[in-house]
């Protein structure tokens, strides 16, 4: 029973589950340029200009100074999340244990859904992190506590119209995220419901729905692509703290964050505090027993910092019809 509710076996089994969907997390910073700390702390380089330039030196003469033009290095800290739950012998009694054959319900199956309660709101707020850093107002936890400013620049607003369409729009601000990171990245746009239905009812829908695309947008109420931009329609939302009856979108409905999907940000995770030392891992569960009300305490725990380090090549619009 102990090996069961080991903090091991259960740390593997929640960085192998997601229980919350994280569609901006997913595009944006999952797998890009992750690094794990072992402080609380964190320095990071942020890009502010355009890649420079070096300039070459005779055989045998002194190497040149790095030239950080356009570059800030910040110290940031690493927020920290971490609940607790119980489980106890008493919800036990109808649940069969680990290759037993009777019972209602799987052992395993209460813990995961103890575990997956508490995980799906760190990856709930972890999303919710990484839509803040790539606004304005800068990254924020689930108490509205602003985490860092990466210095994203405000929304800019797009009436589309017929001398403004989506083409147009998605063409001009996706040349000027590769004009930031170089090359021909893939670029994403997460945009709110009615960003997307301003986009579907701007002038050039009629003629995609008579292209090669129409089959698409009739069957799936949206467009894969447009100028280059890949487009993604975010519909989640999330309840603020303190009132879990208060739904709140996860994008602004007329929002829309452009990105490309690597080379303009960075993920970072700080150690976890587990009894026996820091944990070097994106999630860590720590168990150990109580007597009264007897049964396991499972505690949770994550140290995720996204960080934006080109904010010039994050692009955020307010899409409308004119």
């Amino acid at each position: 029973m102990t090996d069961f509710y080991s903090s091991t076996l259960l740390t593997k089994v929640v960085n192998k589950r997601r229980p919350a969907i994280t569609p901006v997390y997913d595009l944006f910073f999952r797998g890009k340029d992750v690094r794990n700390v072992p402080s609380a702390k964190v320095q990071i380089d942020i890009k502010y200009d355009y890649e420079g330039l070096a300039s070459s030196v005779s055989i045998g003469a002194q190497s040149n100074k790095a030239i950080r033009t356009g570059w800030k290095s910040w110290v940031l800290n690493i927020p920290r999340f971490t609940e607790h739950d119980i489980v106890t012998v008493g919800e036990l009694k109808e649940f069969r244990l680990p290759g037993s054959l009777t019972g209602q319900v799987p052992m395993m199956q209460l813990v995961n859904g103890k575990l997956d309660d508490i995980f799906a709101r760190f990856d709930t707020t972890l999303e919710y992190m990484c839509i803040t850093a790539m606004q304005e107002a800068g990254m924020l936890d689930g108490s509205g506590v602003q985490l860092a400013d990466y210095g994203v620049a405000a929304a800019t607003g797009v009436a589309l119209s017929s001398s403004v369409n989506a083409l147009t729009m998605f063409t001009e601000y996706g040349r000027a995220i590769r004009k930031q990171v170089g090359g021909n990245p893939k670029i994403h746009a997460a945009c709110g419901g009615d960003a997307i239905d301003s986009i579907l009812e701007s002038t050039e829908a009629d003629a995609l729905l008579g292209g090669p695309m129409g089959e698409q947008i009739l069957a799936e109420g949206a467009i894969a692509k447009i100028g280059g931009v890949f487009i993604h329609e975010i519909d989640s939302s999330y309840a603020t703290v303190g009132t879990p009856t208060t739904k709140v979108d996860s994008i602004g409905s007329t929002t829309v964050i452009m990105a490309p999907e690597m080379g303009a940000t960075q993920m970072v995770f700080g150690p976890c505090e587990m009894p026996g030392g820091l944990v070097m891992a994106d999630k860590a569960v720590d168990t150990w027993q109580e007597r009264d009300p007897a049964g396991w305490i499972m505690r949770g725990e994550t140290n995720p910092l996204p960080v934006v380090t080109r904010p010039l090549a994050v692009k955020v619009l307010t899409v409308t019809t004119a």
